[in-house]
């Protein structure tokens, strides 16, 4: 999964690569530096929740704890992995 933050000049800086991401990823509607949390899908583990530290978002959900999702505290962001062609 590639994470970018849009400059307002319409460029976009990479902000995080992850590894062993799936779908479904969630938008949460908490956060962490202005940013908000994630929720994705990692083999092995399940949900995790991932949290800006100010300069990036985990690289590796696999070592992230599992977390519960709220359904009221969280809308889907991506149901399916994106065919790059």
């Amino acid at each position: 999964m590639l994470i970018y933050h849009a400059k307002n000049d319409h460029s976009l800086s990479l902000i995080t690569k992850t590894t062993v991401t799936d779908t479904p990823i969630y938008q949460l509607s908490t956060k962490q530096n202005g940013w908000s949390d994630l929720s994705v899908y990692s083999k092995g583990v399940g949900q995790v929740k991932f949290s800006f530290d100010g300069k990036s978002y985990p690289s590796n959900p696999s070592l992230e704890k599992p977390y519960q999702i709220q359904p009221m505290d969280q809308k889907l962001a991506l149901s399916e992995p994106l065919a790059l062609n």
